[in-house]
């Protein structure tokens, strides 16, 4: 090969390197780790909560060569709001040597990726921070919703807290009326077991009663038998 298409050559990869490159470390954190630089940032920036998303990392050698291959070895935590989750890497087809782990933010505010395994033979353990200077926070929708803003998931479960705990205090009168409705209740449920004990006392009461009754007319018939000096079961027909 001439000298002059070495160099051109030479150009062109220098060329497709440095805009790839550019096209990665876009508001993205970059840093050199032994012989590799690592690049690492949102898969989309600005990043929006409730958006789908993911910790998109590059791995390239100081020479610019992407280094492929890594969704074997690395995995990345992902931290927000005291939470934290590891999901493993997925290679990014349209970028060598470039991986993503897609989630979606819930909440606003600074993320941290933990990378950790090996890049070849030198073992991983980097942490990486969303701020100023860094890669871009997870943001609310709100600044470019229109016309009308909707508020998120996490804003209405956080409006619907706030109602909540003003409730109890509002609702100390229909809490009064539910407790006289059970008393209510439980005075009605009262007043119907006595009424059925009543009931069941009267019918014995009828019950003895008539066997008195029955009791007093057999004595009376007795009496009236032994007067005549016959008794019932002495007593014959005429022939």
């Amino acid at each position: 090969m001439r000298t002059w298409q070495r160099l051109t050559l030479a150009a062109l990869l220098a060329l497709s390197a440095l805009a790839w490159w550019h096209a990665a470390v876009w508001a993205h954190e970059r840093r050199q780790v032994g012989p590799y630089i690592l690049v690492v940032g949102f898969l989309h920036e600005p990043a929006y909560v409730e958006e789908m998303n993911g910790a998109y990392i590059t791995v390239f050698r100081t020479d610019g060569r992407p280094v492929e291959g890594l969704e074997k070895t690395l995995q990345v935590e992902v931290s927000a709001g005291g939470t934290s989750r590891t999901f493993d890497l997925k290679p990014d087809r349209t970028n060598p040597g470039s991986y993503v782990a897609e989630f979606i933010p819930t909440r606003t505010g600074t993320y941290v990726f933990r990378f950790f395994g090996t890049i070849e033979t030198l073992a991983i353990n980097e942490r990486f921070e969303s701020g100023p200077g860094r890669f871009d926070e997870v943001v609310s929708k709100s600044a470019v919703q229109f016309p009308q803003p909707v508020p998120s998931s996490g804003e209405l479960a956080a409006q619907l807290a706030q109602l909540q705990a003003s409730v109890p205090a509002r609702a100390t009168p229909a809490a009064t009326t539910a407790t006289n409705e059970g008393e209510t209740r439980r005075a009605l449920r009262e007043a119907e077991r006595a009424r059925t004990r009543a009931t069941v006392l009267g019918i014995a009461g009828l019950a003895l009663g008539g066997g008195g009754v029955a009791l007093a007319l057999y004595a009376l018939w007795t009496c009236r038998w032994s007067a005549s000096g016959r008794t019932p079961s002495t007593e014959r027909e005429p022939v």
